[in-house]
């Protein structure tokens, strides 16, 4: 075995400082610290998350509706085009 056997060592990467920079600010988002999609963890917190906000938008809707039926309560009862009530006038 002589030296000319052994593949080359790979040269380390030159990276471009301002390809980098450029992809920072323009490319995808990222989260520092993110759990993986893929993870059962991830899966379970995905799972978390999407019943509480389906819990919140449904107490939300409920107070909606609530406040709706109030309303309606209310302006049934005191009718805008009703005339208003006039204590009798005695005649002289």
């Amino acid at each position: 075995m002589n030296g000319s056997d052994q593949p080359a060592p790979e040269k380390p990467v030159k990276r471009d400082r301002l390809f980098e920079v450029l992809f920072k600010f323009l490319g995808p988002p990222t989260v520092d610290n993110a759990v993986q999609g893929t993870s059962a963890a991830a899966r379970d917190g995905w799972k978390r998350d999407l019943e509480a906000r389906k819990r919140y938008s449904e107490e939300q809707r409920r107070k909606k509706r609530e406040a709706r039926e109030r309303r309606k309560r209310r302006d049934a009862v005191r009718d805008p085009f009703a005339m208003p009530e006039q204590p009798p006038r005695s005649f002289e």
